[in-house]
């Protein structure tokens, strides 16, 4: 994991991090109401408070990375938007 030992640490305290898996998302699916989203698999982490959550991520590293931000350090995680990353996708290979 790509987070300092004392962050995760202050983490844990807080949150717990999970994997959504697809025999989660199955049961949820099944019960979902009319017109709701579909729940997906991914990371996820919860407040051990209980009602904050949040959920979705590819990585556990961005999952701990997310509730460092939202509950130890109390702040929004940076923002980029797509007009300022000028990310340079190439399609064929051959060109790049």
């Amino acid at each position: 994991m790509w987070i300092k030992n004392d962050m995760q640490q202050a983490i844990e305290k807080v949150a717990r991090i999970f994997y959504v898996d697809s025999s989660m998302t199955k049961a949820w699916n099944e019960h979902r109401k009319e017109g709701e989203p579909r729940l997906m698999t991914g990371w996820c982490w919860e407040a051990k408070t209980g009602g904050r959550h949040q959920a979705g991520f590819k990585t556990p590293t961005v999952a701990y990375i997310d509730c460092w931000y939202h509950l130890v350090a109390e702040a929004e995680p940076p923002k980029i938007s797509r007009s300022r990353a000028r990310l340079n996708v190439v399609s064929d290979r051959k060109a790049a």
